[in-house]
């Protein structure tokens, strides 16, 4: 593609030389370029910024969009906290010996100098997605439908306090919630308000997975599939009622670095259990950090391309305008010996610069609508027609359109009118 462009470009100045006769060139020796020639050479600037401005608005769109995601309130502190994955293959024979198994690893790494928290959940935010039905006594919802979707976590005691999720109402769990009490549950905001519709929910009850379970708490929403995705609706059960699970995420808030505690760690969960796999963790800065890699390489793939075309907007501009004056320094020349200044020559040459920038501009707002409205499933919070981006991108561009300029413009306003009409 590079070569065949390249041969395109080069091959109607070749020709226009071809065409030209001899004659015809020493006559025109130091004149200025035909009104064609230089129509063409300006309709390449609009062109030029044109182009560039609607990579630059994209670009500026996509950034304003990541920045609003990496801004939006996750629910929970992710700083000083990390996840370490505990599979058992032990056999068990009762549900209260896998409840005991699980709270030894935890007592052990609790015991840590530098843990502070230690908590057990089926899976942490922003990792895998599931739904179980809920439905609420004498409650329809969307559509008339007698029951919702809703997001649960299986949680230890600690698990809410570790993660930093506030209480908003009611309580919390306490070990008097175990499977020989009947089931409670502790909902988010969003399942509180949408379970019964606005009223109190706080020691009614709802049916999920087939089992009856009180409402015991409130707790804050969390960003848990995306940090784009809203809350949802969430229900938080504790696993000494549900213990039918043998894999769980540990997640350890730590005063201190997370890596000097790695070993420390894997020492814990294998005096419990030797064989278990205990090296790896994760930090759950990475975890949402991995959440927008793909919003990230996006971004930086289309700002890569827009500063690209920026310089070479820039670039364009200066050689037309470089060019053009070196073309016609004749013409300059005679206007100087006639009285014009300097200061004059200087405000041509950049108001032409500016007004072929300004037209390349209008062209490219336009261009950068209709672009935008295809970016708008990747844009998050923000409009496709958002004036403040679209205003900061076209003054970029601008300020590198005269920036671009100012250099032949300030050779025009050297010129010496003398020395010029002696040479040519």
């Amino acid at each position: 593609m590079a070569v065949i462009v390249t041969l395109l470009v080069g091959t109607v100045p070749a020709f226009q030389i071809t065409r030209r006769s001899h004659v015809s060139a020493l006559e025109r020796r130091g004149s200025s370029a035909g009104v064609t020639s230089i129509r063409w050479r300006e309709g390449l600037v609009i062109a030029e910024v044109a182009l560039a401005c609607v990579l630059v608005v994209a670009g500026g769109l996509l950034l304003r969009s990541f920045q609003n995601v990496l801004d939006v309130e996750l629910g929970f502190e992710p700083d000083q906290l990390a996840v370490w994955r505990l599979s058992t293959t032990s056999d068990f024979e009762t549900p209260a010996e896998v409840d005991t198994y699980f709270k030894q690893i935890t007592s052990e790494v609790a015991a840590l100098p530098g843990v502070t928290s230690v908590g057990l959940v089926d899976a942490v935010p922003l990792g895998r997605n599931r739904t179980w039905s809920v439905s609420a006594p004498g409650m329809t919802y969307e559509e008339g439908a007698s029951n919702f979707a809703i997001f649960p976590h299986l949680i230890d005691l600690d698990y809410l306090e570790t993660m930093e999720i506030p209480l908003i109402a009611g309580r919390l769990f306490t070990a008097s919630d175990n499977e020989e009490r009947g089931h409670v549950v502790i909902l988010n905001e969003t399942a509180a308000r949408v379970v019964y519709g606005g009223e109190d929910p706080l020691g009614r009850v709802i049916t999920l997975a087939g089992e009856d379970a009180e409402i015991i708490g409130i707790v804050g929403d969390i960003r848990h599939v995306s940090l784009e995705a809203g809350a949802g609706a969430q229900a938080y059960f504790h696993i000494a009622q549900r213990p039918n699970f043998l894999s769980l995420d540990m997640a350890i808030r730590s005063s201190m670095a997370i890596e000097s505690l790695a070993g420390g760690v894997a020492s814990a969960i294998h005096s419990v259990e030797p064989g278990m796999p205990a090296t790896e963790y994760e930090t759950l800065t990475h975890v949402v950090d991995r959440s927008v890699s793909p919003r990230r390489f996006t971004l930086q793939v289309l700002v890569g391309f827009a500063l690209v075309a920026v310089v070479l907007a820039g670039l364009g501009i200066y050689s037309v305008f470089s060019y053009s004056v070196t073309e016609r320094m004749r013409e300059i020349g005679i206007r100087m010996a006639l009285g014009e200044t300097g200061a004059g020559v200087l405000r041509r040459v950049l108001g032409r610069t500016v007004s072929l920038a300004a037209i390349g501009l209008v062209f490219g707002l336009i261009g950068s609508l209709t672009v935008s409205r295809w970016l708008g499933s990747m844009l998050y919070d923000v409009q496709p027609t958002d004036p403040r981006t679209l205003a900061i991108m076209a003054g970029v561009l601008l300020v590198v359109a005269v920036l671009a300029g100012l250099f032949p413009a300030l050779r025009a306003a050297r010129t010496r009118a003398a020395s010029v009409l002696w040479t040519t």
